[in-house]
């Protein structure tokens, strides 16, 4: 119950200055999501049902075409990338980069992860002026005490299939 509370850092100084923590402090959630919490003594009574089947989202590449337009807004696009350019599939993006959009081949790797990832990857007959995407090289850095800014970006750079070197 403590995350609807609202809880209070308390005023810790050192020579005068603040001491702020050494994690995350503000967990009240319905400060940061902007609802009001309402306290009962009694418990809800509440219907349900056992959930038998899931239901997943599998994406495609419709038509033929010699080109798809994968947009860049959801993060399994990221993971798709990820995926076809350890294919070593050419990835463009827009010479300008003011689109949200990858430029994709039409190649079998890309329809097959199409239908393994919620994506919509649109044909298209012509490329927009577009340049080529390479890979990316991340360095992480890794503090000698545990971070859980580093654990964070770790889990999220994992889940996206983004190759990564940490140092410390």
């Amino acid at each position: 119950i403590d995350l609807l509370e609202k809880q209070k850092y308390p005023d810790r100084r050192v020579d005068g200055r603040p001491d702020p923590p050494y994690d995350i402090a503000g967990w009240t959630l319905p400060l940061q999501m902007h609802v009001e919490v309402i306290r009962s003594k009694d418990s809800p009574a509440l219907s349900s049902r056992a959930v038998t089947d899931l239901y997943t989202y599998s994406g495609r590449a419709v038509g033929n075409s010699p080109f798809y337009r994968l947009s860049a807004q959801n993060n399994a696009s990221i993971l798709a990338i990820n995926q076809l350019l350890d294919q070593d599939v050419p990835i463009k993006v827009d010479q300008q980069m003011t689109s949200a959009n990858y430029y994709l081949p039409a190649h079998d790797a890309v329809r097959s992860i199409s239908k393994s990832l919620p994506l919509h990857i649109t044909p298209i007959s012509e490329l927009p002026q577009v340049k080529d995407l390479s890979k990316v090289h991340v360095g992480l850095y890794k503090s000698w005490y545990a971070s859980m800014d580093e654990g964070w970006t770790r889990y999220v750079l994992d889940d996206l299939e983004i190759p990564y070197t940490a140092r410390s």
